[in-house]
């Protein structure tokens, strides 16, 4: 593909390509940036130019060429399916780009369309997670170890909120993302403290992370398990909760769960995150 796939975040070695020899073809004089196939099915790091010529907008370091085995001599030709993810950081669509299954293979067709939406770099610190690494979720309802979310819901999965952006008051692009999340109401939230030093407190069917003065930021309605704040035109997340100066603010995802689990109340949380407001 010409130019090299660009994920709107520096440093990014990604690149799919195809030599005509039956070579390996890192081991070739000319490579020619392609979304079609290697021939070989054989993976070598781009480690010097003296391994192959490494394409433009590609610099000589590991891990540089993302090849795919080729199932038969008629397949030439391979495009990525850009709606792989709604959206995602760059691990995340790095993690997509690699995966085979992400691909359509055959002799011929469409070059891909689309366009892939990466996240800002997540900011602030995750804490009162539901992995039973802190306070036990109320019914066994723990979370996957490392997850970094809050207690299971009834889809099997924790809520899970992260923030991007900057946190400077003189120029806040902060953004909270929620995800996981049943399709119902959720409520946005922002704290002063971390309920019980950060272990949180049993409270519905996960943990109360945020507390203190509560300020309520927003009610969204989830689509595709996904909501965030704010949203164009809206406050600020500095402005909407009434950061005046520097310091540390909590936030967190109230969400209704209405499906029969866990104890009788219809309402789940998020895990929380912490933020470090700057000048």
């Amino acid at each position: 593909m010409t130019p090299v796939p660009n994920l709107a975040q520096s440093g990014d070695q990604v690149c799919a390509f195809q030599h005509s020899s039956g070579d390996n073809i890192l081991n070739t004089p000319t490579i020619a940036p392609l979304f079609v196939l290697d021939d070989t099915g054989a993976f070598e790091s781009a480690t010097s130019t003296a391994t192959g010529a490494v394409p433009p907008g590609l610099t000589a370091a590991a891990h540089t060429a993302l090849t795919f085995a080729q199932s038969s001599s008629g397949q030439n030709f391979m495009a990525f399916d850009t709606s792989a993810l709604s959206h995602g950081s760059k691990l995340e669509w790095l993690a997509a780009i690699g995966d085979p299954t992400r691909w359509t293979f055959g002799p011929s067709g469409a070059l891909p369309s689309g366009s892939i939406a990466v996240d800002a770099p997540l900011m602030g610190d995750v804490f009162c997670t539901g992995d039973g690494t802190h306070t036990a979720c109320p019914c066994g309802n723990a979370s996957m170890s490392g997850a970094d979310e809050g207690c299971r819901t009834s889809l099997g999965l924790g809520g899970k909120l992260r923030a991007s952006g900057s946190p400077s008051l003189a120029g806040d692009s902060a953004l909270l993302m929620g995800t996981q999340m049943p399709n119902s109401s959720a409520l946005y939230f922002q704290g002063m403290t971390q309920q019980g030093g950060g272990a949180g407190s049993v409270f519905g069917d996960g943990l109360r992370c945020a507390a203190g003065t509560i300020v309520r930021l927003a009610t969204r309605t989830n689509v595709n398990a996904t909501s965030h704040y704010p949203a164009a035109g809206e406050m600020s997340l500095s402005q909407k909760g009434g950061v005046g100066a520097p310091g540390v603010r909590t936030y967190q995802i109230w969400f209704r769960n209405a499906a029969p689990f866990c104890t009788p109340s219809t309402f789940n949380l998020s895990n929380g995150v912490s933020i470090t407001w700057t000048p």
